[in-house]
């Protein structure tokens, strides 16, 4: 495998993902096929996992060889280390190497101020597969600004850990309640991007804060972020780098211990 980044704002994004993944999962698996790559990780209480999806034509540079290996793992909080030391306007570079046991990763630029650099990456021992996510029908979906979004799951997470999320035809609730008191956000429909429920459908469902606050920091990566929610399927934020390439973060839903 090597794949080649070469615009700047793409490299900005790939090393921005990266650098917020790690504080979702210790690894990162990655497949490798002909059209793209699938990187998957899962935290470890298994409660949340996400799934970024780049297809080849994202790449300046996309080679994949029918003999590498299909699947490999890389530490994320190395891989972040690593790509934290590129340079504004340098490229980036990863290859597989022959025995398939290290990824060598280099930064190029032609402005002599920023100096070349070359990293070799050690991949982890480990036997998870590349999950296959079904598809889901999910009762509502809307989009909001990324960073509205972001601003929005912060201040509910001052007043405790648990946020509910009810939707109905007529707007979209986030409730809090803590010791120190009740915050309640009504969005209209009118404020959000998109809006689609299932007609006479309503749904009530809570799910925890501080994962939340984990999938809201990718507003460096697209403007919008789309929510489907439901009461039967875990939640699922997306970001979509463009038409054919996203990101997309699960999370199970918090029970009632009084059930």
């Amino acid at each position: 495998m090597k794949i080649k980044i070469t615009d700047t704002s793409k490299c900005d994004k790939f090393v921005a993902i990266f650098q917020q993944l790690k504080n979702l999962s210790p690894s990162l698996c990655w497949q490798v096929d002909e059209d793209s790559i699938t990187i998957q990780g899962m935290d470890q209480g298994h409660v949340s996992m996400f799934q970024l999806v780049l297809g080849n034509t994202w790449f300046d540079i996309y080679e994949h060889v029918p003999d590498d290996v299909p699947v490999f793992h890389i530490c994320s909080n190395l891989l972040a280390k690593f790509l934290n030391t590129r340079s504004d306007h340098q490229t980036i570079d990863m290859t597989l190497n022959d025995e398939a046991d290290k990824i060598k990763i280099k930064f190029e630029s032609n402005d002599k101020s920023e100096f070349n650099k070359g990293l070799t990456l050690s991949l982890m021992d480990a036997e998870q597969e590349n999950l296959n996510i079904p598809d889901m029908e999910y009762t509502a979906e809307f989009t909001l600004e990324s960073k509205k979004l972001n601003s929005l799951i912060d201040q509910l997470s001052l007043m405790h850990d648990i946020v509910n999320i009810h939707c109905d035809e007529e707007t979209i609730k986030l409730k809090t309640e803590g010791l120190e008191g009740i915050m309640e956000v009504s969005i209209p429909h009118d404020e959000i991007e998109e809006y689609i429920i299932d007609e006479d459908a309503s749904v009530d469902v809570s799910f925890s804060l501080s994962y939340m606050k984990k999938f809201c920091q990718y507003h460096k990566v697209s403007d919008v972020v789309e929510i489907n929610i439901s009461e039967e399927y875990p939640l699922m934020v997306t970001y979509k780098l463009n038409a054919l390439n996203y990101l997309k973060f699960y999370l199970a839903p918090k029970i009632d211990d009084n059930e």
